[in-house]
């Protein structure tokens, strides 16, 4: 610990190629375009990521520890706050109590900014450590919605009856079918983010006490600006007026095709119509 220098990241492509190669080293790669889009170029103009530094002579990260900056809506106001992610003690490093030093030094400099908050999402080898160490409170559980669209989906999950996965025809559960809409009603597929989108935020935000501030420039960012991700949007209109959209995204992972919703925003008291705007995104 005597000999680690401690420091914030700066926006060099020095800095990006250090954070990139802790992890390749680590055996968790991510690309330099993930990072830069989430860290250097995120759009709250902040820069919230800590190296410790082993010597003058080894110039490579002993530990990362990390948050992304977000505006958040608190009780009506905008402010900022920050997702704590990415955090990484090098294999030649660990046990020397990096991970809480590095966490109390970023969260310092949050909080001489200003930021409201640090909110994650622990891992279960990382949550005592946010837990005992660093006095985050447990908000658990995390709502997490699931809607299996084929049987094979249980069947993997079965223990000793999972080899009948391969064996049996993955069979649809239930009939999906596009919505029926009213003459009124037309679903378009959206490639930017306009004013109707921020109008349709703030309506629908109207009563949250807390959440991302989900404006123009946080989805055109979120969803359309990231880098190696093809989201899609589809948009619900009502003779011609934004009344609803969902953005969602179709992968190969976990042994399986699986989809993800990331938003589904509507106009207040249309439920009705957000629900048609998901069945067509399933």
């Amino acid at each position: 610990m005597s000999t680690l220098g401690f420091r914030a990241m700066e926006r060099t492509e020095e800095d990006l190629a250090r954070f990139k190669a802790t992890f390749e080293r680590n055996g968790l790669p991510k690309s330099r375009a993930q990072l830069a889009w989430q860290y250097r170029d995120n759009p709250t103009g902040k820069l919230y990521v800590d190296f410790a530094i082993p010597t003058a002579d080894d110039a490579r990260a002993a530990a990362i520890y990390s948050v992304m900056p977000v505006f958040l809506r608190l009780n009506g106001q905008v402010t900022l706050g920050t997702q704590s992610l990415d955090t990484l003690t090098d294999t030649d490093f660990r046990g020397k109590g990096l991970f809480t030093k590095m966490a109390q030094n970023v969260f310092a400099r949050c909080q001489a900014d200003g930021v409201a908050c640090v909110y994650g999402f622990p891992n279960g080898s990382s949550a005592p450590g946010f837990f005992k160490k660093l006095g985050w409170a447990r908000l658990d559980p995390v709502p997490f919605l699931v809607r299996p669209l084929r049987s094979n989906f249980f069947l993997r999950r079965l223990g000793p009856l999972k080899s009948l996965a391969a064996k049996v025809p993955s069979l649809p559960l239930g009939k999906l079918s596009r919505p029926s809409l009213p003459r009124s009603h037309e679903v378009r597929p959206i490639t930017r983010f306009d004013a109707s989108f921020d109008a349709l935020w703030e309506r629908f935000a109207q009563g949250i006490g807390v959440a991302v501030h989900r404006d123009t420039r946080y989805l055109s960012w979120r969803i359309l600006a990231k880098p190696e991700m093809k989201y899609r949007v589809l948009g619900l209109y009502e003779s011609g007026q934004l009344i609803a959209f969902c953005a969602f995204d179709v992968q190969d992972k976990h042994g399986g095709r699986v989809g993800y919703v990331l938003e589904l925003l509507h106009e207040p008291g249309r439920a009705d119509d957000a629900q048609r705007l998901l069945q067509e995104c399933i």
